[in-house]
């Protein structure tokens, strides 16, 4: 079978800072279940959802949702693992089973504040431009940053310069990450030679790593305001 899309929802058990993160409760919700109500709705005879797992409640949760799963091995479970080896495994893992698709869409549940068009816009804008690999959600961040060396001395990266001034940075949300597969998992890579960025210019994004990150989703769903 052929697709035009997979959405890969990739959760493991346990975690770092936050213990079961991926099925913490957020108002009475685990937290993965966000982003596999989000999936839910964009499958289509065109679209396809699977969630990569070794958890057992993700899995629960993941078939609730009617989304099936695929088995993650234990060397792939791990906090030091990389993304690009866990979808590799994904693709071959589906490849298997004869179920091709020309781009994959990663969906972390870490960041479950995605705009309801995200998927269908991404996969247009790649469809548009041919020469783009991959695409990304970005936001930009114009900080003062700086290091702390020897004997708590903090040195500035910017000297008696306006805010405005700095030069801007970007880092991704989280909120989506595409791959057209042909140029990037076929060929060994994970970007590939081109990435397309799609900027995020709401404030209303979280990618959840902390205790504060959970915090403010909760504050986002309950209708708080921030300055």
């Amino acid at each position: 079978m052929n697709y035009k899309n997979l959405l890969l929802i990739t959760s493991r058990k346990g975690s770092v800072r936050i213990k079961n993160k991926n099925i913490y409760k957020v108002n009475k919700i685990p937290l993965i279940s966000y982003t596999l109500s989000y999936a839910k709705k964009h499958v289509s005879k065109y679209c396809i959802a699977y969630t990569s797992t070794d958890c057992e409640e993700s899995k629960k949760l993941s078939l609730k949702h009617q989304i099936p799963t695929l088995s993650r091995k234990k060397k792939l479970a791990n906090n030091t693992v990389s993304h690009f080896n866990v979808i590799r495994d994904a693709i071959d893992q589906l490849n298997k089973k004869n179920i091709y698709f020309e781009y994959l869409t990663l969906l972390q549940p870490t960041s479950p504040l995605r705009n309801e068009n995200l998927i269908k816009n991404s996969i247009k804008i790649l469809d548009k431009n041919k020469s783009f690999s991959s695409l990304i959600e970005l936001v930009k961040i114009q900080n003062y940053t700086g290091k702390i060396k020897k004997n708590n001395v903090w040195v500035p990266d910017y000297f008696d310069k306006r805010s405005q001034d700095i030069p801007k940075s970007y880092m991704p949300t989280g909120n989506i990450f595409v791959f057209r597969i042909s140029k990037t998992f076929m060929i060994d890579s994970f970007y590939g030679k081109k990435t397309y960025s799609l900027i995020n210019n709401s404030r209303k994004w979280v990618n959840i790593d902390y205790v504060e990150d959970l915090m403010f989703f909760r504050s986002i769903l309950n209708g708080e305001k921030h300055i």
